[in-house]
């Protein structure tokens, strides 16, 4: 887990960005989503967000 101590962060209101539309940031989520297997984002500590991210080992537990 990583935690962060900044402002919290909800990522389910911010679209995926538009990969036809270059632009300079905005794309964290995106690929955390596409190289990992899980991803959670918890808001509920007392500050800042807690990231869970989960990377299975060749194969184990994916559905691809």
């Amino acid at each position: 887990a990583t935690i962060d101590s900044g402002r919290k962060f909800d990522p389910a209101i911010h679209p995926p960005p538009k990969l036809d539309v270059p632009r300079e940031g905005g794309y964290g989520i995106y690929l955390i989503k596409k190289v990992m297997d899980e991803v959670t984002y918890d808001t509920s500590t007392p500050k800042g967000t807690q990231l869970d991210l989960v990377k299975y080992r060749s194969g184990a537990g994916r559905d691809d």
